[in-house]
């Protein structure tokens, strides 16, 4: 009986060791982003106004990755903040881009998870892969109409002739 006790403790004792209780946690932010971000396929003019689909034309994808660390079971973030912003600013201006679309972030294991039996240990740091993706995207003027173009052009003649006269 109480070999079967301690047999059964020292069996949930490996598992605990081999699940790994190492971790981390961040906040993905871009607080200094000169861009617009947004996690949907939609983005809002300076108006407020969402931008119609056919204006928008991708050229180029965002991808960023970096790693959080954490202590304490990841109660302690060593990395509280991961900021995204100068590698937004950079990779939409060197794509001519004006908005980042699509983003997503992914999280995965790191090296730390793989030590199972230091794991267990809340001093042992905790570290979690974080990968950033999007689409880096031009915003197109829309087509200026036949009509309002003839309509400019003769408010535009209407005026000069109004100056012309004495």
């Amino acid at each position: 009986m109480v070999r079967d006790v301690l047999r059964s403790a020292a069996a949930i004792g490996a598992l605990l060791c081999a699940s790994g209780c190492a971790g981390a946690r961040t906040n993905v932010v871009a607080p200094n982003a000169a861009y617009p971000i947004s996690m949907s396929q939609g983005v809002r003019d300076a108006d407020g106004r969402l931008v119609a689909r056919d204006r928008l034309t991708k050229l180029a994808s965002l991808e960023s990755r970096a790693t959080a660390w954490s202590m304490l079971y990841s109660y302690v973030p060593l990395t509280p903040e991961t900021d995204i912003s100068d590698v937004v600013n950079a990779q939409v201006k060197a794509a001519g881009g004006d908005a980042v679309l699509n983003l997503r972030v992914m999280a995965g294991n790191c090296a730390t998870q793989w030590f199972f039996g230091l794991n267990v240990l809340p001093f042992w740091p905790g570290c979690l892969n974080v990968r950033v993706e999007g689409d880096i995207v031009k915003v197109t003027r829309p087509a200026r109409s036949r009509t309002a173009a003839r309509g400019a052009s003769v408010s535009q003649r209407l005026s000069a002739s109004m100056e012309a006269v004495p």
